[in-house]
């Protein structure tokens, strides 16, 4: 039998590294893992370096409001330090929870109180504060609704109790609540030594674990912090270590919290690329193989290789081409969808569904003055076609009302058509604006991950406005989103004029394609006409799966174009203008209990690397990437203050990442992986905060930072989410 060593807390005797485990038979990697759990490596820091406690670390504490009926809250926040002690510049750091446009409208700081003054109603609001000097350190809040101050609530804890135990606080009879509590994980505060958590296949991650748990009582067993490596989504842990805490110094807080020496990590990472789950565990130890879990949390660090895995995978393999999967044909419907179509019968517009369905926005992403190829951007660029205005309806479950097979939904506006052409279907003109006339095609047995593509015939002879959307239910099956968005325009050739002799014309039929990637196996293809001016004809549709990577024929006129373009000199680049991948297949991670989704480094990564290859297979030579919109980053800035508005796992309870994710940094290296080139933009249309801290102060300081108009006043912006900033003043140009 292996038992772990027992030591006095200061005589450490290191052990040695820990192995990375990839046995490829699992009845040998559950006995190594038996094995690696009792006596795999670990080290420590030299003595100077095993002085540092927990207790020495900061902690972070997190304030949130809201929750009811809409409010603009007003109040401070502010840190009372110890008896006998003074508050410093740097005892009190913040970054907002906001995910608002204006986050930096509605909170500022002024050495060691956080003031809260939201210009406009809005449901949450919340700050995650760090704070270095915390033992016998209070936080005092104070916040009313709507500038009514007679009505503010004010609420006073300890900073070590909200460690322990979260605190509430009901602010009025709407809902409204105010939560104060740890940041989650901090019982075991991780740091990593890189200064970002973008790694490489195969590369060691250094982290150090500061751990902070409540005091047991005299005579209990030995603490165990335990790690296991596996991968995002998966159960098999790839690398296991242990290793027995070390108590430092005496108790904290009334002998209610117990610090532990600061211990290290080296984490291999495995050899292929992807996300990576880092679970920490603290249990305590007993006889006969006991333990009790103490505190626990997860980590997560990604790795990027350098060669994308589709290109490693083409290398060895031949490249696999597109795999029919269904095939709409107008001319052979089941019998009760060709009944339905037949002219005359059933009603002009049927009720869609009713589940909560986001507008469709288009356009998103464009060639500049490149003809479309025949497998187009997700989103193009098309007149606004909104989605019908459905009312939102609480479902059990979406998926329970899609069909499992493949066809069109039994409701619908389309009707049967015959067309010199061939049978086709016909959607008639749309109501209004808002209501366009819509149907349904659901694909069953889609592989999610893959890219698909959808080829949509419709005759050439019409002026008509084609939107097209893919709908699926989000990871927690409780809503529909849009996971592509796009469309088309046909206009009639003129007679005898340029385009008879063009491709395709002659025939009399187009041809319209994207690509999308799903992120379930039931998605919904909407085919929807908004214009109410005329009606729209179209006529096959066929669903392909495709290879890993989305390929592009030889006949593609819009390639073909693009590359006599770049070897003219030429270089087109596609455009994004925000940093939002979800129509690329980016799949949110489910939250654990009754939370909604949200998105981790899996999640960017596979929409980031399925975006950089599809520009790659249209012969694209970068992309111009919005990098910070709506006063946020998608790097960690201390300038936003960490707006965590493009990374919803930034907020979430789970406490993934120890830091901000850098996602810039990844973009990079899959943008130079594939040899395209990456152009960050900047997007300056939010406020921002070291200009919002001078304007809430007011006074002569905040003289000249505003916009003034016309009329004497601040030019307010469109949005409402602020003045404009008076670009002359050197303060304003600093601050950009």
């Amino acid at each position: 039998m292996c038992f772990a060593p027992r030591y006095h807390p200061r005589m450490v005797r290191p052990l040695p590294q820990s192995v990375p485990l990839f046995a490829r038979w699992r009845g040998l990697s559950r006995f190594l893992l038996a094995v690696l759990s009792l006596t795999a490596g670990w080290r420590l820091r030299t003595a100077e370096a095993q002085e540092a406690t927990a207790a020495d670390c900061p902690v972070g504490i997190r304030v949130t409001w809201g929750g009811g009926k809409a409010h603009a809250w007003s109040g401070s926040i502010r840190l009372v330090p110890a008896v006998g002690e003074e508050n410093r510049a740097e005892d009190l750091q913040w970054q907002t929870l906001c995910s608002d446009a204006d986050a930096a409208a509605t909170v500022h700081a002024v050495g060691s109180t956080i003031f809260v003054h939201e210009p406009s109603r809005r449901s949450g609001n919340g700050v995650e504060l760090v704070i270095p000097r915390w033992r016998g350190a209070r936080l005092a809040v104070r916040l009313f609704a709507d500038g009514d101050e007679r009505s503010a609530t004010t609420f006073e804890a300890a900073v070590p109790d909200l460690v322990l135990e979260a605190k509430q606080q009901a602010l009025d009879r709407d809902g409204n609540r105010l939560t104060l509590k740890a940041a989650p994980g901090d019982g075991l505060r991780v740091e990593f030594v890189a200064a970002s958590a973008v790694y490489r296949p195969g590369e060691i991650v250094r982290m150090a674990v500061d751990p902070l748990l409540p005091k047991r009582s005299p005579g209990a067993g030995a603490v165990e912090l335990r790690m296991r490596l596996k991968a995002a989504g998966e159960s098999e842990p790839l690398v296991v270590q242990s290793l027995l805490l070390a108590e430092a110094g005496g108790a904290t807080a009334e002998q209610r919290l117990q610090a532990y020496e600061r211990v290290h990590f080296d984490v291999p990472l495995p050899p292929r690329e992807g996300a990576c789950d880092i679970e920490l565990e603290a249990v305590e130890r007993g006889g006969m193989r006991w333990s009790r879990p103490l505190a626990s949390r997860v980590v997560q660090v990604v790795a990027v290789a350098e060669v994308a895995p589709s290109k490693a995978a083409l290398a060895t393999d031949p490249p696999a081409e597109w795999k029919p999967l269904y095939e709409l044909d107008p001319g052979s419907p089941r019998l009760h969808e060709r009944l339905r179509r037949l002219p005359g019968v059933g009603k002009s517009y049927v009720p869609m569904p009713a589940m909560p369905m986001p507008s469709m926005s288009l356009p998103s992403m464009s060639m500049p003055h490149v003809p479309m190829p025949n497998v187009p951007m997700p989103n193009v660029s098309l007149p606004h076609v909104p989605m019908p205005k459905i009312p939102s309806v609480s479902l059990p479950s979406v998926s329970s009302i899609v069909p499992k097979l493949s066809g069109l939904l039994a409701s619908g506006h389309s009707t049967l058509e015959v067309h010199p052409l061939g049978p086709m279907l016909r959607l008639p003109p749309a109501r209004s604006a808002d209501e366009p006339a819509w149907e349904g095609i659901v694909i069953a047995g889609a592989q999610p991950g893959m890219p698909h593509l959808v080829e949509v015939e419709f005759p050439l002879d019409q002026r008509a406005v084609v939107g097209l959307s893919v709908l699926e239910a989000d990871a927690a099956g409780a809503s529909v989103e849009v996971r592509s968005a796009g469309g088309f325009e046909v206009t009639p050739p003129s007679p005898g004029g340029a385009n008879d002799s063009a491709p395709g014309r002659a025939a009399g039929l187009g041809r319209h394609a994207f690509v999308f990637w799903p992120t379930t196996r039931h998605p919904m293809i909407l085919v929807a006409n908004p214009s109410p001016r005329g009606a729209a004809v179209f006529g096959r549709v066929r669903v392909s799966a495709g290879p890993l990577r989305p390929l592009v024929g030889a006949s593609d006129t819009a390639a073909r174009s693009l590359a006599s373009a770049a070897g003219g000199g030429r270089r087109v680049h596609a455009y994004l203008p925000a940093p939002d991948f979800s129509q690329f297949g980016a799949i949110e991670r489910a939250a654990s209990g009754s939370g909604r989704p949200f998105a981790d480094w899996k999640t960017f990564l596979s929409g980031a690397s399925h975006a950089a290859e599809w520009l790659s297979a249209q012969g694209a030579a970068g992309a111009m990437v919005v990098v910070y919109r709506d006063g946020a980053a998608i790097w960690p800035s201390r300038l936003t203050r960490g707006a965590p508005r493009w990374d919803s796992g930034a907020t979430s309870d789970a406490g993934l990442d120890p830091v901000r994710k850098d996602l810039l940094g990844m973009l990079c290296r899959i943008h130079a992986r594939e040899g395209l080139r990456l152009v960050p933009a900047v997007s300056f249309d939010a406020a921002l905060p070291a200009l919002e801290t001078i304007l809430v102060t007011g006074g002569a300081d905040a003289v000249g930072i505003a916009c003034v108009g016309r009329d004497g006043k601040p030019k307010q912006t469109d949005g409402g989410r602020g003045c404009h900033y008076n670009v002359l003043d050197p303060r304003v140009q600093q601050a950009v």
